[in-house]
């Protein structure tokens, strides 16, 4: 474990984790509304109807749908590891010797994991569209609800972490 939360691996991650949020995310978001004019996505969503899902699929279009199709099983494959190793690696490093650790890097695995059943099912949901798969797009919306429920917990649980160790530190100072 130490070698997943060393300094340099901390870095490293969290280097990254700064480069898709400052780059790669807003990329990703100005490519969609300039590829097909609509900036909105499910993804990005904390709760959504399943009508939202095919009302979104007549506004992107054949050529829209096709866009977010490659982009599901592009970037949407990446980005869920890149986000899923930094909460790993930090909540780790703060979390290793605690009982709460657990907890925590559970709620970073089912936030991946209804993340990629989210992406699954809009995915399914917009190349089958304009069939108008009832079922998927629940599971899709509830998926979504789900992923982003999990990650504001793991994130939560990170920032506690934050918090403990910098209060930590403080009274170890004070107490010198």
């Amino acid at each position: 474990m130490k070698k997943w939360t060393s300094k340099k691996t901390r870095w490293i991650v969290g280097l990254i984790m700064a480069f898709f949020f400052i780059v790669v995310l807003p990329f990703m978001s100005w490519l969609f509304l300039h590829q097909i004019g609509v900036s909105e996505q499910p993804d990005v969503t904390f709760f959504y109807p399943k009508e939202y899902l095919f009302d979104l699929a007549s506004l992107y279009g054949s050529e829209g749908i096709k866009l977010y199709i490659i982009l599901r099983y592009t970037f949407d494959l990446i980005w869920p590891v890149v986000y899923t190793v930094f909460l790993f690696v930090f909540i780790t490093y703060y979390y290793k010797n605690s009982r709460f650790y657990s907890f925590a890097i559970a709620s970073v695995v089912l936030s991946v994991f209804f993340d990629l059943c989210e992406n699954i099912g809009a995915t399914i949901v917009f190349a089958k569209f304009p069939s108008r798969l009832e079922g998927v797009a629940l599971f899709t919306s509830v998926s979504s609800t789900l992923k982003w429920g999990f990650l504001i917990i793991a994130f939560t649980f990170l920032v506690a972490g934050i918090v403990a160790k910098l209060w930590k530190n403080h009274i170890t100072r004070v107490k010198a």
